[in-house]
């Protein structure tokens, strides 16, 4: 399995933060189209600067990309993740809004994009995606370990490669890349939207924080600029830095 001739796949033991690497990389050394895999990250980061685990049997990978627009970078990574869990493994997962892929209840994978400016331009974007592969539940911390899940632990029977894991992310991307730079993020949300959690009847999505859940309605799609539209017609721009969605009524 050859990686995609867009990307020039690059695979480290072990980095701080494949994202921090790419952000902080002149051009030269990286430049876009890069990818970079880690098989163990020392300070993986999560959305709101949470610790993503990051032991031997994940895939975590940053692509340096340059796009027309940054608006979508979080759904892109979304669904090349769920386009190779339901064609490639035949896998129902869902998108939990912003930013996880969710199957049977329970988080799978993260999606992290970084920018960085150089005064009001973009200078570069680092799209990065962390997916559980085949860790041992172990070394997932204890606050975690109920709520995630690996693709080994749903599917036993396949010889699981992290790199051969990331190859087919990196040739779902490809395609997805083009397609988001043709049509934007409206095009990309469209195709998002049918993975979105939370839309069956009887379903609500809520805001938690700390101990609190401020209950809001059924999720009914994304907006053009991939923002969460409820049922109620009132809509989700973001999630403050210490919230996390969750979906009530299953």
């Amino acid at each position: 399995m050859s990686t995609p001739a867009f990307f020039n796949l690059v695979t480290l033991p072990e980095v701080s933060s494949t994202n921090e690497v790419l952000l902080r990389a002149s051009f030269a050394e990286h430049p876009p189209g890069t990818a970079l895999l880690a098989l163990r990250q020392t300070a993986g980061r999560g959305r709101a600067d949470r610790v993503w685990a990051s032991a031997d049997g994940g895939m975590y990978l940053s692509v340096m990309l340059a796009p027309n627009s940054v608006e979508g970078l979080t759904l892109l990574g979304a669904l090349c993740v769920l386009r190779l869990c339901h064609e490639q493994w035949g896998m129902p997962a869902v998108l939990r809004w912003p930013n996880d892929v969710y199957l049977q209840g329970r988080k799978l994978s993260g999606v992290l994009p970084q920018v960085k400016f150089h005064g009001s331009k973009v200078e570069r974007a680092v799209l990065g995606v962390g997916l559980n592969v085949k860790q041992n539940p172990s070394v997932f911390p204890e606050e975690v370990r109920s709520t995630a899940v690996t693709l080994a632990e749903l599917l036993p029977e396949v010889a699981w490669k992290v790199e051969s894991v990331a190859t087919r992310f990196l040739e779902v991307l490809a395609e997805e890349f083009a397609r988001f730079e043709a049509e934007g993020c409206a095009g990309l949300a469209r195709r998002c939207e049918v993975f979105l959690d939370g839309t069956e009847e009887g379903q609500v999505v809520g805001v938690s924080r700390g101990g609190d859940t401020r209950l809001l309605a059924r999720a009914e799609g994304l907006g053009s600029r991939g923002e969460l539209l409820l049922a109620d017609g009132s809509r989700l721009e973001q999630l403050g830095m210490d919230e996390r969605l969750v979906i009530l009524g299953r």
